[in-house]
């Protein structure tokens, strides 16, 4: 038995389905000559009328293989098992190297964004002096910058799950919506929301950057370019170092509860079936083969000539009315 995740069921029974491990069970165990098939192919359909996966209701999947032999039936059961977290390592790792792969290529646009952001705040400030923004207005940029980061940091995100799960997989769904809150957010703080129009500046918490004075307006825009980027930095240098640590992972991926253990019985051929059968086929037979003989008999006695007629076609039944 297999100790399985919700979001994992169907992976795993797909896995154990898979041409890839059934083909690596029939060769460690020499199965097309076991079975004295010509290929592999027809192996393969032998084998699966002697394999069951079943996933049961408490979320464990059972592994279940027939043979003639017990020892052989059990080690083939642990096979499966092994095979399924031999391959689920493998695609995890796969998986993670690709999200590595996509975080590295935002990460290292990131680092360049940061660096050129950081040149024009600079040459800006060598040409024009230090600016003063309003309290006010700093905090609105702030705000601005770190919410920029985050719907950035979210489109990595949605990047990422894209990549392994469907578009219609409830994760893209809701982060997708994360994302268009954001967005939302942001653009009223950009250009005020329809609710604070009719509010006093007082009672807003940030200004609309619509609102900031010219003067200090191009200080702004690359003010928050600079704290945007950093935000940014520090969120996709994480995911980076954990994207690594999670392609350079290799560890058993499921949990086996319940090894399998060779049979004591035999599950088929059903002997005591078998001979049941076989009593009531013989009862059958013997009960028919005596109403015979006696239709026969009384055919005999009542109507002689059409007995002589009907007795050569039951050569030995007649005989055996005789004897009685």
């Amino acid at each position: 038995d297999l100790l399985k995740g919700s979001d994992e069921a169907m992976t795993y029974m797909a896995i154990l389905k898979s041409r890839t491990v059934r083909e690596a069970v029939i060769r460690k165990y020499d199965l097309i000559n076991v079975y004295e098939e010509d290929d592999v192919e027809k192996t393969l359909k032998a084998f699966d009328e002697n394999l069951d996966l079943t996933l049961e209701r408490e979320g464990t999947i059972t592994i279940s293989v027939l043979d003639q032999s017990p020892e052989r039936s059990a080690a083939m059961a642990n096979s499966f098992a092994e095979f399924l977290d031999s391959v689920n390592v493998e695609l995890s790792i796969q998986k993670a190297r690709n999200n590595r792969i996509f975080i590295e290529k935002r990460f290292s646009q990131n680092k360049d964004d940061m660096r050129r952001a950081e040149d024009e705040m600079r040459a800006f400030q060598e040409k024009h002096g230090a600016i003063a923004l309003p309290v006010q207005t700093e905090a609105a940029i702030k705000g601005a910058a770190a919410l920029m980061a985050e719907i950035a940091a979210t489109e990595v995100e949605l990047g990422v799950k894209q990549k392994s799960l469907t578009p219609t997989h409830i994760q893209v769904i809701e982060t997708k919506n994360k994302l268009f809150e954001l967005d939302k957010k942001l653009n009223e703080m950009k250009y005020g929301s329809p609710a604070a129009h009719g509010a006093t500046k007082s009672d807003q918490i940030f200004i609309p950057f619509t609102a900031v004075p010219e003067i200090g307006l191009e200080f702004a825009r690359r003010f928050r370019e600079v704290e945007v980027q950093k935000t940014l930095y520090q969120f996709l240098i994480q995911q980076y170092e954990q994207a690594k640590l999670q392609e350079a992972k290799d560890v058993p991926t499921i949990q086996i509860l319940d090894r399998a253990v060779p049979p004591l019985h035999k599950i088929k051929p059903k002997r005591m079936l078998i001979v049941a059968l076989a009593s009531i086929s013989a009862t059958m037979i013997l009960a028919t083969f005596l109403l015979i003989a006696e239709r026969l008999r009384l055919l005999q006695e009542e109507e002689p000539e059409k007995y002589r007629r009907w007795a050569p076609a039951f050569g030995s039944a007649r005989t055996r009315a005789s004897h009685e």
